[in-house]
């Protein structure tokens, strides 16, 4: 993966979602996402096949429960 910037409109309010790393070369990528206010979307991020170990998902630093499949 490539980093990124996508911008984007939900619910009338703008939303930017930065992607940084490396990945494959290094195992993590990061995903920053800015709003000017709270807004709710669903965020689907491509887990290729072969990479299904050991993937997490953290928000603020914090472990997110969710299903995580390639």
């Amino acid at each position: 993966l490539i980093p990124a910037q996508v911008d984007f409109t939900c619910e009338g309010k703008a939303v930017s979602v930065i992607s940084q790393g490396d990945f494959p070369r290094k195992p993590q990528m990061v995903f920053r996402i800015h709003t000017a206010e709270p807004v709710r979307f669903d965020l689907r991020i491509r887990i290729p096949a072969w990479a299904v170990n050991g993937n997490q998902v953290t928000v603020n630093g914090e472990a997110v429960e969710t299903a995580l499949e390639p």
